[in-house]
């Protein structure tokens, strides 16, 4: 089970939920695997702390649907299924769609500012082959809109569902023409936003969530 040798130690009282962080990460960007067995004692050893952290770390995993314990005691990276793609992201494109027609007259110049660069960061990444950073990029951008619905429950469900999302959101950044789409769809809805087209931002916003469907249901070219 290879990890990066880069690794900051974690502490008590927080080591538990850091570690969970720093293996939620892990599992996200693909450095662990779907159906990778997680070894409590090296898991341990790699971020310095013992295992009851780690296994704590396990427990709420499992719980967020990111890991799973086998009959026999084993915990395992839970599957990332591309099937799951449309369960996913149907209902992310709706939130992400009220997200807009909420957040629109919240919006200031800064945040248009603060949206274009996220994207130029996003096709800088796509540009070297950066599929993590590429998807960092992204959620960078959504987040502005997302802050300024001014709605924290709003946020915390597609929260929860992008902890899914993400593993797919990763392959998804993988092919050089989705993140090509995505970028122009992100020119696109910010030229929405500044004119105040709602109804035009809000299509564009969904649509951009949606085209992830079948592009992460076809094998990786």
């Amino acid at each position: 089970m290879p990890l990066p040798e880069d690794v900051p130690a974690v502490h008590r009282p927080a080591a538990s939920a850091l570690a969970m962080q720093q293996i939620q990460q892990w599992i996200e960007d693909g450095t662990l695997q779907p159906g990778e067995v997680l070894k409590d004692t090296e898991i341990a050893a790699k971020l310095g702390v013992s295992r009851t952290p780690i296994r704590e770390a396990f427990q709420r995993l499992e719980l967020l649907g990111l890991v799973v314990s086998t009959r026999n005691t084993r915990t395992e990276v839970a599957p990332a299924r591309p099937q799951d793609a449309e369960l996913l992201y149907v209902p992310l494109s709706v939130l992400h769609e009220l997200a807009v027609q909420l957040a629109l007259g919240n919006l200031r110049d800064e945040d248009f500012d603060t949206m274009t660069a996220a994207n130029e960061r996003l096709r800088e990444a796509a540009e070297r082959g950066d599929a993590v950073a590429t998807r960092q990029a992204d959620e960078e951008f959504h987040a502005v809109l997302l802050e300024r619905t001014g709605n924290p429950f709003l946020v915390q469900v597609i929260d929860w569902l992008s902890v899914h999302s993400r593993r797919l959101n990763t392959l998804y950044f993988t092919q050089d023409r989705p993140t090509t789409n995505s970028y122009q769809d992100h020119l696109e809805i910010i030229a929405a936003l500044r004119d105040r087209d709602e109804p035009r931002a809000r299509q564009l916003a969904r649509d951009n969530i949606l085209r992830t469907i079948d592009v992460v249901q076809q094998p990786v070219t």
